[in-house]
């Protein structure tokens, strides 16, 4: 995943709360902060999906007391965020905790080609290298990179 840049300015929360629908906008983490990965346990990339992950998370438990129902929780993304709805319904953690019920993706997929990044450890270490940090040994590395 590649998103880099993202709003919730979008979103037609007036229209929405018309209809006595209660709306939560989540932020998460993009670029490097988001998705770098070097492919290893310390660095494994996609935090910016375990960020919506503990967002969705945070409305199962608090949505009650803004007069919502934890039970009927639909996740809405437009371009990027149709993006990410296409990967929280893959995401194990998602499902298994059945964080929501309904999905709605506009103007976006998972599958688009700006969606995916076919060479995100190469990406990793090269902003590794353009942050300073010194590729070897891998502990200093990870020093750097925290």
């Amino acid at each position: 995943v590649t998103f880099t840049i993202g709003t919730k300015y979008s979103l037609r929360a007036k229209h929405c709360m018309a209809h006595d629908v209660v709306v939560v906008v989540i932020q998460y983490r993009l670029g490097a902060l988001g998705y770098l990965t070097l492919d290893t346990e310390e660095i494994p990339g996609n935090a910016g999906m375990a960020d919506q992950v503990e967002a969705l998370r945070w409305i199962q438990k608090f949505i009650k007391y803004f007069g919502g129902n934890k039970d009927n929780v639909t996740v809405v993304g437009e371009s990027a965020g149709a993006a990410s709805v296409g990967f929280l319904l893959l995401c194990p953690q998602a499902r298994e905790e059945r964080l929501f019920h309904n999905a709605i993706a506009e103007s976006g997929s998972m599958l688009t080609e700006w969606a995916l990044d076919r060479n995100t450890t190469k990406h990793g270490y090269r902003i590794a290298e353009l942050a300073g940090c010194p590729l070897e040994p891998y502990a200093d590395l990870l020093h750097c990179l925290r």
